[in-house]
């Protein structure tokens, strides 16, 4: 009877067994399937984002490129009120883009990091200097403390730094309405190998509640979602942030107390370089005076001109100024802010009593000093943020090399021909017009073809010196026309192709280049960025081709005053083209004898710096002869300095014409 009961008990634990491992291998083919489920869902998602990505970008460029060919263009103030207003919200939506893109990469494991050398200056104040629009008519300062013990020169990924400084700057500048944003940079730790760096970025805004402190590192929240629609922005900016900062072997925080401001921090592992760094710049002997208000700006001043071995006096009011202004003085340096009220009777007064050097700091909405005679008075202007190296170097050399001129206050001039002829491929054909319309603006003979095949029977009849190659085209794609352009050449002769594309995904450029392309572009295309890629592919300078003698000696020479192009770049009013040409002219006799001084001294930076300044001016009044002698000698000085040509053969070179 036992044995029975005992057989039983086996068999019916036989069969459950038997049940349960039928519901397993059911559980298990479930489960698989909706791996395989998930993985064709990421795998669906990742070429709708790279799609998606392509049919925003496409357009996007078109928008971004010929806003920017429109701000070169001379236009009235509401015009170019209207296409700042279009490039903005362009780039706006471009962040976004790259947002949403970078968030697919971490979830797809696809983030990396490069390493490169970089300075740190460079990056911080590359930054602010993106954000400085962003201030706008806000009562803020930025300020950037670099600490003394923090290497010049490191070595990372400084695309990936700047991309979590410009989340941190941007979020301090955006919920800050007034005071200041301040960034500090130090050395955390030091190992044989690398620094731990601590970047913090301090600001006196809203701060932050409990509830938005918790959910501030989470995808798709935002820090104060309260105020998510007055602030805007995606809620994954400080979620890509601590990714790359967790990459980059270090952490991210924050310290804040609720309507006092907030502190984010973060550190990151910066690799030892051993590259040789220029030494820091010394102004011993120098007697400055300083009329700066804000108490952190006047901190970075104080010990930037400490390290350089000058002397610094600060006052914070107009009066202050006038009233301690001495002999001994050799330099001003100027909050434009103090000179809102009055500024043309303010820098009157200021240069009868003084007759040294003097430097305005600026900021790019004030428009009071953009309006002032500066020229006339000769006064210098820095534009803020300001870096402590370009601020050492315009007192050491007592010239305007940091005049603010920007590109969109520019006219376009009539391009000098150059000795390149680049084929465009795109099947878009605004895209393949801005393309056409950016190198014809440098003076580059252009071809064009709509698609693969047309580019690939061009290739075959004509030797081009750079292909520029859209991906995504009907009949033949980009790869595969590379591919049989490739294939038609002969060994060693190979035609740079530079592949054109809105896709943005990990791995694609790898991918590229394995399959025949040279480099990589991204959409939105920008002009820089063109140039840069054609002068390393084809070795040829675009900003220093040209010859003193192709344009001051050219068998036809450009009229000296040009009065309907002085209209035109005065918006057709009569008086203010007179009063912009008058001002040229009162400034070119001591502007001529800098000039020559710099060139009898062999100071040929300063040559360069005069000569720009000189050239700046030359841009808003109808005078193409000085203006295109103006151009030609700052490029061939630029091409001489850059070549390290010695100081006689720059004097043989430029001795005859000057």
């Amino acid at each position: 009877h036992e044995h029975t009961e005992l057989k039983q008990s086996i068999d019916q634990a036989n069969a459950d067994l038997n049940e349960s491992l039928e519901t397993m291998e059911v559980q298990n083919i479930e489960l698989r399937m909706a791996r395989n489920d998930a993985i064709e869902g990421n795998r669906v998602k990742s070429e709708f984002l790279a799609n998606i990505s392509h049919e925003l970008r496409t357009p996007l460029n078109s928008i971004n490129g010929f806003s920017q060919l429109l701000l070169k263009m001379p236009l009235q103030y509401k015009q170019r009120d209207f296409v700042e207003t279009i490039q903005k919200s362009s780039n706006n939506l471009l962040a976004i883009i790259n947002d949403v893109l970078d968030f697919s990469k971490i979830e797809a494991g696809k983030f990396s990091l490069e390493k490169q050398p970089f300075f740190v200056e460079d990056v911080i104040f590359e930054v602010l200097e993106s954000l400085s629009p962003q201030i706008g008519q806000k009562d803020l300062e930025q300020v950037a403390f670099i600490y003394d013990d923090v290497p010049k020169k490191i070595i990372g990924d400084a695309l990936r730094l700047k991309q979590v400084l410009t989340n941190l700057v941007s979020n301090a500048i955006k919920f800050t309405p007034q005071g200041e944003v301040v960034i500090r940079v130090m050395v955390e730790d030091t190992r044989a190998s690398h620094h731990l760096l601590r970047v913090s970025i301090t600001d006196t805004g809203i701060g932050l509640s409990k509830s938005a402190q918790q959910d501030l590192f989470k995808a798709f929240q935002q820090g104060n979602p309260s105020v998510s629609r007055q602030f805007g922005g995606t809620g994954l900016g400080l979620v890509i942030s601590k990714n790359i900062v967790k990459l980059m072997e270090g952490e991210i925080s924050f310290d804040t107390g609720q309507s006092q401001g907030t502190t984010f921090w973060f550190t990151f592992k910066a690799w030892i370089c051993h590259d040789h760094v220029e030494q820091e710049i010394s102004l011993p002997q120098k007697n400055i005076l300083a009329l700066e208000p804000h108490e952190k700006s006047a901190q970075l001043l104080k010990a930037t001109l400490f390290r350089a071995n000058s002397t610094l006096h600060v006052v914070n009011s107009w009066q202050t100024l006038l009233d301690t202004i001495e002999p001994q003085h050799q330099i001003l340096l100027i909050n434009s802010q103090t000179l809102a009220d009055d500024t043309q009777q303010k820098l009157h007064l200021l240069r009868q009593r003084f007759d040294g050097m003097i430097v305005i700091f600026t900021r790019i909405s004030d428009h009071h000093i953009e309006q002032a005679d500066l020229e006339n008075y000769n006064i210098y202007s820095l534009t803020k943020p300001i870096r402590p190296r370009t601020l050492l170097t315009l007192i050491g050399q007592g010239l305007s090399t940091a005049k603010h001129i920007t590109s969109s206050q520019t006219p376009l001039a009539t391009p000098i021909p150059i000795n390149l002829h680049i084929l465009a491929v795109d099947d878009h054909p605004l895209n393949l017009k801005l393309v056409c319309t950016l190198l014809e603006d440098l003076g580059i003979q252009v071809s064009t073809a709509t698609d693969g095949l047309e580019a690939v029977a061009q290739a075959e009849k004509t030797k081009f010196d750079l292909i520029i190659m859209d991906i995504q085209m009907p009949n033949m794609s980009g790869l595969e026309a590379t591919q049989a352009i490739r294939k038609m050449e002969k060994s060693g002769e190979q035609t740079p192709i530079i592949a054109l594309t809105a896709h943005a995904l990990a791995d694609e450029k790898e991918q590229m280049l394995q399959q025949g392309m040279s480099d990589y572009l991204t959409k939105p295309l920008q002009e820089g960025q063109l140039i840069h890629t054609i002068e390393h592919w084809t070795g040829v300078s675009l900003t220093a081709t040209t010859t003193i003698e192709s344009v001051i000696e050219s068998n036809t020479p450009l009229p000296l005053v040009d009065w309907q192009e002085c209209l035109k770049l005065a918006a057709g009013k009569t008086d203010l083209a007179q009063d912009m040409l008058k001002m040229l002219l009162n400034g070119l006799v001591l502007q001529r004898e800098k000039v020559l001084n710099s060139q009898r001294e062999n100071n040929f930076p300063a040559l360069l710096a005069h000569t720009h300044y000189l050239h700046g001016g030359t841009r808003y009044c109808g005078v193409p002869r000085l203006r295109a002698a103006c151009q030609t000698l700052e490029t061939v000085i630029k091409k001489a300095l850059k070549t390290s040509m010695n100081a006689d053969d720059i004097r043989e070179l430029l001795t005859p014409k000057i």
